[in-house]
């Protein structure tokens, strides 16, 4: 069965990484990648029906641009009523490491708790907390000295919005070698 997966976020190295893979794994991601503009979850919300209009309800998410509750919310509603559902929201920290610097895009608690009412209806949401460099810019290390790579992160965000990752959920994930999330 071909999964629908929509990737929020800027054309880029993370949204071609993630395609990429999805790609290899027969996910339909094609036209799916949307720059989204803080305010701009209006245009998201259009999107989201047009493709339950045209038959293809998003299946999962890839998102790693601010994403509202409200947004998050209106995805999980519409995967739990299929009985089948991936969301993962993916923050890039600017290489300190530092937790406060990583924009708070929803609320931990409330998404902890949302993971946890959806979890018996097939639907998962997890978070990937990674410092990252992009196309070869210079960010600060973290402090285990190394920078994840994009195809890293896409590797780990196409695993959460696989089957096999269907007891995983709610989990908060951080992707930098040793460093620990508080």
């Amino acid at each position: 069965m071909t999964r629908n997966v929509l990737v929020l976020g800027p054309d880029g190295d993370l949204s071609d990484a993630i395609c990429r893979r999805l790609a290899k794994l027969d996910y339909d991601a094609s036209a799916a990648r949307k720059d989204a503009k803080p305010g701009g979850h209006g245009s998201l919300h259009r999107l989201l029906k047009k493709y339950e209009e045209d038959g293809r309800p998003i299946d999962a998410c890839i998102s790693h641009t601010p994403m509202s509750f409200e947004l998050l919310t209106e995805l999980a509603a519409g995967m739990a009523q299929r009985g089948w559902g991936r969301i993962v929201e993916i923050e890039l920290t600017d290489g300190r490491g530092a937790e406060a610097q990583a924009e708070r895009r929803i609320g931990q608690q409330d998404v902890a708790k949302l993971a946890s009412q959806l979890r018996s209806r097939g639907v998962t949401i997890n978070t990937i907390v990674s410092a990252a460099q992009a196309g070869g810019a210079s960010a600060a290390q973290p402090a285990s000295g190394k920078l994840s790579k994009m195809e890293e992160i896409a590797g780990l965000a196409v695993y959460l919005v696989s089957e096999e990752a269907g007891f995983v959920s709610g989990a908060r994930i951080a992707f930098d070698v040793g460093r620990r999330l508080d």
